[in-house]
């Protein structure tokens, strides 16, 4: 029950008129004092209102640990909010996106804080020499095949619809982890 009047209470409170008050209110609806004033300072940007956020934006804010809350409320902060009409919502997809990023980090996708930004350019040198095909990139796509060498194969060159897309692959998946998956 006081979880409940915390909550109708900070959607009352207008911020920057008594700042203590302000942050009691925040750690009262459950908010770490730390991210308590990071919330604080993003409404002190006036790029968003606390009458912007709603319950459920709040309610996720808890939801992360402290680290994690600080590093979604800097993002929120650096974001161009000009165009956006629901910040609640928007905060909730920064939010979202980055527990998704915390499950890649613990299945092993992304290591530590430093996203792997490509793929491992001696294992992609090794499989171009073993299988003399080429490889193409372009933004947002990467082809890898070709003609095939004249030793691995010397019939008529394939014609167009003898190629095979492979899509929707993660963005951290390069050809050196998935051609040894589809030669298999």
């Amino acid at each position: 029950m006081e979880e409940i009047k915390a909550e109708v209470t900070i959607e009352s409170q207008v911020p920057g008129e008594n700042s203590t008050e302000y942050l009691q209110e925040l750690n009262a609806a459950g908010l770490s004092v730390n991210v308590a004033q990071g919330l604080h300072e993003v409404f002190k940007q006036d790029l968003v209102k606390f009458s912007d956020l709603d319950e459920r934006a709040i309610e996720a804010l808890k939801e992360l640990d402290e680290e994690g809350a600080l590093a979604v409320l800097k993002q929120f902060n650096e974001s161009n909010l000009q165009h956006v009409h629901n910040k609640s919502a928007f905060l909730c997809g920064v939010i979202k996106i980055h527990r998704q990023r915390c499950k890649e980090e613990l299945a092993g996708h992304i290591n530590g804080d430093t996203k792997k930004s490509g793929p491992n350019e001696d294992k992609i040198q090794e499989l171009l020499e073993r299988t003399k095909y080429s490889l193409d990139v372009t933004t947002g796509q990467r082809r890898y095949g070709g003609p095939p060498p004249k030793d691995v194969y010397d019939g008529a060159e394939p014609g167009t619809g003898c190629q095979v897309f492979v899509g929707r692959i993660p963005r951290f998946v390069f050809e050196d982890e998935l051609v040894p998956l589809l030669e298999e």
